[in-house]
């Protein structure tokens, strides 16, 4: 509800709001006699204005920009919060801070100190982990990791409870035999034991970590190891381990759209480079393993929607059958252009894999892990890396947006390009501070930009000014930021920074 003013000649008490009598002038009214009155007459209206309260604080928060009037507006917006307005002066004064020259931000400290505003203490800077932490840092697997794994166990087979087997770094587990032998072929390579289920994938911490996104290791592909065993929804489940290749493909919706970010794109491209499908059938036809719709436990019933059956190789070629055996399909081209078929909208969980029966395993004992799994994961393990190399290698690190960086002939920072998260607010995003920093840019600063989705469609090129410290986000009607608006809520883009052309 609006505040009205009491005439000039009653005495006002600070938070001594009264109604207006009939002869009052509007703020309309009184904010034209201020423009029209000269300097030195205009503080007689000043208290006349201030007992507008809100409504005269917000009318005047536009004159702060005003070199004529913005002294005038600063020390009234100060008076309105002497007369009980106090939290609202306050925010309008700092915030017309940024939009003034340093004089005039040296008069509106003044009025804020009237108003016994004391600014919070400046914390001390901390850095997001993708800076605390080197992107290539993989945590060291001791000595002592795996040593005194005794093998399969039956309990192993019946769920996870009570279980130590699946543990990244410890004496009686198995990852870390098979890890310390993945990183010859990448020395980036680790574990994760998936929650609730009994089942680890080793992958390139740089894929499976994008960005220490929690979200990304559905988006990787990766080496699997399960030991999968009847279940109370799954009673018929046989008792066996598996090993193999497990490449996920996104619907589309959650886990957001399939992108750079996900190495399914990576895999189905792949299929027909001689390096990868050599590989492949090299792999699958020494360990007998097969590719497509794997069912057991959380994937797929055989009455559900997947690849659409499995293949095997045949005297040297991938032939591809229904679940009936009819045979579809032959050819890694085939298999390409198969996969590129599926519908969007539908997730699809495709392994390459073979089994061994839980009793073979467990009468192995710990040789198991060096004679049966080792093999076969590092065979699969050179076709993984031979997908994913191009992504790591283009820079899309894990605890790390920066990818790449040009320096100008004096050895300052010319352009750096990095990798950000789009805010919840669609055409909204951060540039790193960090970045900021290199380049000297201050709170607020104008800064050259091109910004493109991760693939390279550009949706904005040209220099742009930050808000809020570091922030940049489309403003309607501002030709400025013309095509910031087409930036996905959540979206991943790729950001490269530069010095404007106008400083």
């Amino acid at each position: 509800m609006m505040r009205h003013p009491k005439t000039a000649a009653t005495a006002l008490q600070p938070g001594d709001m009264h109604s207006m009598s009939d002869h009052d002038r509007s703020l309309e009214e009184l904010l034209r006699e201020v423009r029209q009155a000269s300097p030195n007459d205009r503080i007689d209206l000043r208290d006349d204005v201030a007992r507008w309260g809100v409504t005269a604080i917000d009318a005047l928060s536009d004159w702060l920009s005003d070199p004529e009037l913005c002294r005038f507006a600063l020390r009234t917006i100060g008076r309105a919060g002497q007369f009980g307005e106090r939290d609202a002066a306050i925010r309008t004064l700092i915030s017309g801070r940024e939009m003034v020259s340093p004089s005039i931000r040296d008069d509106i400290d003044v009025e804020l100190r009237r108003l016994d505003y004391k600014p919070p203490k400046p914390r001390k800077p901390s850095l997001p982990s993708w800076a605390r932490t080197d992107p290539y840092d993989v945590a060291p697997i001791s000595a002592s990791a795996g040593l005194s794994w005794p093998g399969f166990q039956p309990r192993d087979f019946q769920g996870i409870a009570g279980t130590s087997w699946r543990r990244r770094d410890d004496p009686v587990s198995l990852p870390p035999l098979i890890t310390k032998r993945l990183r010859a072929v990448h020395p980036h390579f680790s574990s994760w034991d998936i929650s609730r289920s009994p089942a680890v994938h080793f992958a390139i911490t740089d894929r499976y970590r994008q960005f220490d996104d929690p979200e990304s290791g559905w988006r990787a592909a990766k080496l699997i190891v399960y030991a999968n065993g009847p279940t109370d929804e799954l009673p018929d489940t046989p008792r066996q381990v598996i090993a193999g290749l497990y490449v996920e493909k996104g619907d589309g919706v959650e886990k957001g759209p399939v992108d750079a970010r996900w190495d399914w794109p990576r895999f189905v491209a792949s299929l027909t480079e001689p390096t990868v499908n050599t590989l492949l059938t090299s792999a699958m036809e020494r360990h007998e393993m097969h590719l497509g719709d794997f069912f057991a436990q959380r994937f797929l019933l055989p009455t559900e929607p997947g690849i659409g059956g499995t293949g095997n190789i045949e005297n040297g070629v991938l032939v591809f059958r229904a679940s009936d055996g009819t045979e579809l399909f032959r050819g890694w081209e085939s298999l390409r252009h198969h996969l590129e078929r599926l519908p969007e909208n539908e997730w699809q969980n495709l392994h390459i894999w073979r089994t061994w029966p839980a009793d073979e395993a467990i009468a192995a004992g710990p040789a198991f892990a060096g004679d049966e799994l080792a093999p076969v994961l590092l065979d699969l393990g050179r076709t993984y890396f031979e997908v994913v190399k191009d992504a790591i290698a283009s820079g899309i690190h894990a605890l790390h947006r920066v990818v790449e960086r040009h320096d100008g002939p004096d050895g300052a920072p010319a352009e750096i390009v990095c990798l950000v998260q789009a805010q919840s607010q669609g055409g909204h995003f951060t540039v790193p501070q960090a970045v900021m920093e290199e380049f000297g840019f201050g709170p607020e600063a104008r800064v050259g930009l091109v910004v493109e989705t991760v693939e390279g469609a550009r949706y904005f090129a040209g220099d742009v000014q930050t808000k809020s410290r570091n922030e940049v986000y489309y403003r309607i009607s501002d030709d400025e930021t013309e095509g910031l608006q087409q930036i996905r809520p959540k979206e991943w883009i790729r950001i490269t920074v530069r010095r404007p052309k106008v400083p």
